[in-house]
């Protein structure tokens, strides 16, 4: 990206956008790159587009992602799903509305309860599933898919007892479809998060060698946005880690 201009990820969805709204999503993306949350949200305050509340509902999972209140957290977070949510209702052939459905799931899933876990990772999985049968190049969808398998992969006892009742057995998960999904996200739109997430998978893995060098490549990729600047710091760190572990 060049000039600080917004992700073209973000930019996705926008044909679908009312001409009402869609100066202030672009503005709103400037402000979401330079981490204005706040300041970006505050512009798509009365939206009733499904886009716009698409749109919204990410920048609020971000926010809520920087907050150290629980409470407030836990509401930001609510508050982004009802936004996808409300999207999704106005337009369920919307593949941005789902895959924010998807995306305010998962992070509200990282405060809940196991039980209120389990039953957003069903919810999760069905939505990356309608949102990929309606576009399945958008790179942040495969993205969420492959986090959904790595946190499967990595449940405990509990939350797998669980998750059997739920979906009747252990969903089909895997670190390998992790992967796969991480890098078919790259492929979709090379970025340092998807690269970061490949390389940690690869850890994972037992494949150190690739891991490193992903993560490399990740370090020196665009740092336009607070998320991919995250997701470099990540992977800067991992390197650190795997050279100190590889020479005790």
């Amino acid at each position: 990206l060049e000039g600080g201009a917004p992700d073209p990820l973000l930019c996705l969805g926008m044909a679908t956008c009312t001409a009402q709204w869609r100066d202030a999503i672009v503005e709103g993306d400037k402000l979401h790159a330079e981490g204005k949350f706040a300041d970006a949200i505050q512009l798509l305050d009365d939206a009733e587009d499904p886009t716009a509340l698409a749109r919204r509902s990410r920048w609020k999972g971000e926010l809520a992602d920087g907050m150290d209140d629980k409470v407030s957290k836990l509401a930001t977070h609510r508050s982004a799903l009802e936004d996808a949510e409300r999207a999704v209702k106005l337009d369920e052939k919307n593949a941005m509305a789902w895959k924010a459905v998807a995306i305010a799931q998962g992070k509200l899933s990282e405060l809940a309860s196991i039980d209120e876990r389990v039953r957003l990772g069903k919810e999760i999985k069905e939505a990356l599933e309608n949102s990929l049968a309606l576009d399945d190049t958008d790179s942040t969808t495969w993205h969420v898919l492959g986090k959904w398998h790595a946190g499967v992969v990595k449940l405990g006892a509990p939350a797998r007892m669980a998750i059997k009742l739920v979906f009747g057995a252990m969903p089909d998960a895997s670190y390998e479809q992790a992967l796969e999904c991480f890098i078919k996200a790259d492929e979709c739109l090379p970025n340092p998060v998807s690269k970061m997430e490949a390389g940690k998978t690869l850890i994972k893995l037992g494949r150190h060698a690739e891991a490193q060098d992903l993560l490399h490549k990740a370090t020196q990729m665009d740092a336009t946005l607070p998320i991919y600047r995250q997701a470099i710091s990540d992977a800067q760190k991992m390197m650190v880690t795997r050279r100190s572990t590889s020479t005790e």
